[in-house]
Formats: C-alpha cells, sequence, structure tokens
C-alpha cells in the first residue's frame, strides 16, 4: 500500500514539475530554449539573452531581445528590443525599441522608440519617437516626436514636435510645434508654433505662430496668430482672421473689414513722419517712424512708434478717433551731449479729426500730450502739448 502512494505522489510531482516546466523558458539564443518553439501555451518565467514565447503572462527578462507572438501580460525587459504582436498589457522596457502590433495598456518606456499599432492607453516614454496607428489615451513623452493616427486624449510632451491626425483632448507641450489634424480641445504649448486644421476650443501658446484652420474657441497667444473664424480673443504682434467675429489685441490686426491706410504727417514734435494704420471697425493700431524730433539740437533724431485707438464716424465722412502710443526716440550716439541723452522714449495721447475726400484720398487734424521721458531715470525729460496735420491715404 505504502509503495502504491509513493509512486502516486511520483507520478503527481512529475506531471506538476513537467506542467511547470512548459511554463519557464530560460533561453540562450532562440531556439536553445527549454520550451519549444511550437509551444502553444503560456509562459510564467521568462530569463535569457534572445526569446521568442507564445505568450507571456509573467515576467520576461532578456538580454538583447524578446519576442512574443500572440500577447503579453505583465513585465517585459530587454537590453535592446521588446516585440509584442498582440495586446500587450503592463509594463515594457528597452533600451532601443518597444513594439506592439495591436494595442498597449500600462507603461512602455525605450530609449530610442516605442511603437503600438492599433491602441494606446497608459505611459509612453521614449528618447526619440512614440508612435500609435490608431489613438492614445494617457501620456506620451519623448525627445523628439509623438505621432497619433487618428486621435489623442490625454498629455503629449515632445522636444520637437506633437502630430495628431484626428483629434486630441488634452495637453500637447512641443518644444517646436504641436499639430492637430482635426479638432483640438485643451492647452497647446509650442515654442514654435501650434497648428490645427480643424477646430480649436481651448489655449494656445506659442513663440511664434498659432494657427487654427477652423473655428477658434478661447485664445491664441504668439507672435503670429491665425484662425479661419475667432471666437475668443487673439494675443501677439500680427493676428488674423477670416471671418470678423472675436477680439484681437496686438501690433496688427488683420481680419476681412480691416482697412489698411498710409499716414503722412508733421507737427510741433517730429517734423515728418509716415505710418501705415490697420483699422477696424471699431479699434486701429498704428505702426511708424518719425525724424527730426522736436529740435532736440541734432537734426538725425529720429523715433519709432506704436499707437492703439478707437474711432467712431461723427458724420458721414467725418470720423473721431482718440488713442495712446509708445514712442522710442533715438540719437544713434553712444553718450549724453549738452545735457541731452542718447535716447528717450515717449508716452502720448492724441484726439484726431478725420475727414475723407474720396474713397482714397482724406486729411487729419491731431491734437494731443506727450510725456517723454529717461530710459534710466524716473522721471519726465520734457513734456508739451503736440500739434499735427497729415494726409491720409487708403
Amino acid at each position: 500500500m505504502k509503495k502504491k502512494i509513493i509512486v502516486i505522489w511520483l507520478a503527481l510531482a512529475a506531471f506538476v514539475a513537467d506542467a511547470y516546466s512548459q511554463r519557464v523558458n530560460l533561453s540562450l539564443w532562440s531556439p536553445v530554449d527549454t520550451q519549444r518553439m511550437d509551444t502553444i501555451g503560456d509562459t510564467w518565467f521568462n530569463l535569457g539573452i534572445y526569446s521568442r514565447m507564445n505568450q507571456l503572462k509573467g515576467v520576461g527578462v532578456n538580454v538583447f531581445s524578446s519576442v512574443v507572438r500572440k500577447d503579453l501580460m505583465g513585465t517585459q525587459i530587454s537590453g535592446l528590443t521588446n516585440i509584442v504582436n498582440g495586446k500587450m498589457k503592463g509594463l515594457q522596457l528597452s533600451g532601443i525599441f518597444n513594439v506592439n502590433g495591436r494595442s498597449m495598456q500600462g507603461v512602455s518606456a525605450s530609449g530610442l522608440m516605442v511603437i503600438n499599432g492599433n491602441n494606446t492607453q497608459g505611459v509612453v516614454c521614449s528618447g526619440l519617437i512614440n508612435a500609435s496607428g490608431n489613438w492614445m489615451s494617457g501620456l506620451s513623452a519623448t525627445g523628439l516626436v509623438n505621432l497619433m493616427g487618428r486621435s489623442a486624449q490625454g498629455v503629449l510632451l515632445s522636444g520637437m514636435a506633437n502630430v495628431v491626425m484626428g483629434s486630441f483632448k488634452g495637453v500637447s507641450i512641443g518644444g517646436l510645434a504641436n499639430v492637430t489634424g482635426y479638432h483640438f480641445k485643451g492647452l497647446a504649448l509650442g515654442s514654435l508654433a501650434n497648428i490645427v486644421g480643424g477646430n480649436e476650443w481651448g489655449v494656445a501658446l506659442s513663440a511664434l505662430g498659432n494657427v487654427t484652420g477652423g473655428t477658434m474657441y478661447g485664445a491664441q497667444i504668439g507672435i503670429l496668430n491665425y484662425a479661419g473664424t475667432l471666437k475668443g480673443i487673439q494675443l501677439g504682434l500680427v493676428n488674423c482672421k477670416s471671418a470678423s467675429s472675436g477680439f484681437q489685441l496686438g501690433l496688427a490686426n488683420l481680419n476681412p473689414d480691416t482697412r489698411y491706410q498710409f499716414l503722412l504727417f508733421g507737427g510741433n514734435f517730429a517734423k515728418g513722419n509716415i505710418a501705415v494704420r490697420f483699422k477696424n471697425q471699431l479699434f486701429y493700431t498704428i505702426l511708424g517712424l518719425g525724424t527730426n524730433y522736436m529740435d532736440v539740437g541734432e537734426k538725425y533724431y529720429a523715433s519709432a512708434f506704436y499707437r492703439a485707438g478707437m474711432w467712431t464716424k461723427i458724420y458721414k465722412d467725418l470720423s473721431l478717433s482718440g488713442d495712446i502710443g509708445f514712442q522710442h526716440i533715438e540719437s544713434f550716439r553712444k553718450h549724453t551731449q549738452n545735457g541731452i541723452p542718447p535716447r528717450l522714449y515717449g508716452l502720448q495721447a492724441r484726439l484726431n479729426l478725420e475727414y475723407m475726400f474720396t474713397k482714397h484720398l482724406g486729411v487729419m487734424a491731431t491734437g494731443g500730450y506727450s510725456w517723454d521721458r529717461y530710459y534710466n531715470k524716473g522721471k519726465n525729460y520734457r513734456t508739451g502739448v503736440i500739434g499735427e496735420l497729415g494726409i491720409i491715404l487708403q
């Protein structure tokens, strides 16, 4: 009886050991391993140099590379590459790249590249490129480019660019540019540009420009801003929109209602001035240059100025406008001479009465006040009343 029990226990132990041995893959270099290449079961533990498995449900650690024919549920760590033909749920770490043929849920980190063939949910980090073929939900961080084939939800961080060919909801931060093919909802930060082919809801902030091909609902902040239709605000040096709705604030605000006018005028402060005015339905801005400023003792004193204001029509072709402005006054000398500093700045306020004789020609008379101040002192150099006459060319 005892012998029968011992035989049964030995047989059972051999069966269990054989079963567990089928779950363990110790690999020198595939196919030199403890699991046959045609194994259709699961691998619970893998340790080797280069391994190939049917399906990994557990932990796999390899010096060079690991290839899973079906799905991964667990942890896959390799010195060079991890490849999963099916689904990945868990953690992937590699020195060069991770590739998932269908989808990824969890964390995938690589020194060079992460590629997910279909869907991505979780955290993706690489030194060069993160690419998801269909959609991404979570955090994607890379040193160069994030690519999403259809849509993304979450946070995209890149040293160079984030590109979403479909829709995006979340925060997109690119060192160079953020590009969204269709819709964008959230916050876009790009050191160079934010580009959205369709509609945008949220805030777009860049050092150079923001472009929204459709409708912008929110704020664009950059040197150059463009929106097909603006339902929000643009803040920048040059703001442009194809429709007249929304609010623009910048050096030049351009839209279908903008009238471009050249101004030639002179007065008791600057004898000769030339400027361009961007005149909209209510607001306008002026950029210009002047010379022989204020008879301060040097004929070549010059000025550059920017003014912003509002205007209203009084009667037919007669209108009244008012603006405030900043003026830089330059002598092109390095040092103060005869008590006159090499440069000053002016704060000015004006009221203008304008009359258009024709559609393209008009005249204006201006009265105002100027405070000319030192750059390096908290006091005025000179103040005075401004009187000017000029011509308007449209």
